[in-house]
């Protein structure tokens, strides 16, 4: 199995690394890839979502590399692999990173989601204080309201 170093994929032969990968290598490899692209594009789309520019160049320019190395594996996987039970293990070994990543993504998710309600919290709260930091405001008879704590 041929795996590039790198760059655009038009290097030829030279600086070219040569991979032999068991079954359960190349389907393990194949869930990274999958793992590594599923993150790009929650990157993207947080990058999109919070205008954060940097975010959607990060997949712009890691993406296309790592879908490169799927390519290579997959190709290299659908012209070597021509048993069944070859194929079952390399699929199972897919299916065990992309459990796991299916995993991160809720935990990640619910990860998000807490720290995006309690920030709202924050500013729900921040909002409906006074704007004398949420002190009683001075009555109109001229007691100073909240002033040290005494209610008169």
């Amino acid at each position: 199995m041929s795996a590039g170093g790198g760059g655009t994929g038009g290097e030829g032969r030279a600086g070219r690394l040569r991979l032999a990968l068991s079954p359960e290598e190349a389907g393990t490899l194949l869930g990274a890839c999958a793992w590594v692209l599923g993150a790009l594009e929650v990157l993207k789309d947080r990058g999109h979502s919070q205008d954060e520019e940097e975010l959607h160049e990060l997949h712009d320019e890691l993406a296309p590399a790592v879908n490169r190395l799927a390519a290579l594996v997959g190709g290299a996987r659908a012209a070597a692999v021509e048993d069944a039970a070859t194929q079952a293990q390399i699929e199972e070994a897919f299916a065990r990173v992309r459990g796991a990543f299916e995993r991160w993504v809720r935990l990640t998710a619910a990860d998000t989601m807490a720290v995006a309600l309690e920030q709202r919290l924050e500013e729900l709260e921040a909002t409906t204080r006074s704007p004398n930091g949420g002190a009683t405001p001075p009555r109109a008879d001229g007691d100073g309201g909240d002033a040290g704590g005494r209610d008169a």
